[in-house]
């Protein structure tokens, strides 16, 4: 997201997520996606993460993070993942089950062949209940006019919405 601070009606609620969540150093996805590489070849599970990115697979697990109000723990993880933090085995099983969310989310067709990458949120569950979108419909716009539309939607706070394009996928934040 970008910090819009040009007063806008429909955008001034939409800012860097850092707003909502404490500062934190980013993260470079390229060096998640080569450490979530190495955890699945030392656990020997197949390679299903790719170079093309993990970005559906990340916003899809953030969501349900947020969801679950559990945004920092999200950030924890990725930074631990990163090099960040310090791994230890009582960190081993937060990230098996992450990794496996992630992999789920951005290749459901490796572990249910119903989802595609389009409805790979059904994948992921909350107390044993499926999440599912509240509304799923394509758009096509110039780029500025999404701070708009977006401001438009009018989300609740910490609601999380997946927006996905041919070759990008992110979570948006009220």
């Amino acid at each position: 997201m970008t910090n819009n601070t040009s007063g806008d009606d429909n955008t001034k609620h939409y800012t860097k997520l850092s707003q909502n969540i404490p500062d934190r150093p980013m993260v470079n996805q390229s060096r998640i996606i080569d450490r979530l590489k190495g955890y699945f070849d030392w656990h020997h599970f197949p390679r299903i993460i790719n170079t093309d990115g993990i970005c559906r697979g990340l916003s899809s697990v953030f969501a349900k993070y947020i969801v679950q109000g559990k945004g920092n723990e999200f950030l924890d993880i990725l930074s631990t993942i990163s090099g960040d933090i310090q791994p230890s085995s009582e960190h081993d099983n937060f990230i098996n089950h992450f990794a496996v969310e992630v992999a789920m989310t951005q290749l459901p067709k490796y572990f249910e062949n119903r989802f595609a990458q389009k409805n790979s949120i059904e994948c992921l569950e909350i107390e044993g209940e499926r999440l599912f979108p509240s509304f799923s419909f394509a758009m096509c716009t110039k780029d500025e006019n999404w701070a708009e539309i977006i401001g438009g939607l009018n989300l609740e706070r910490e609601e999380p919405m997946l927006v996905s394009g041919k070759n990008h996928s992110v979570c948006v934040l009220k």
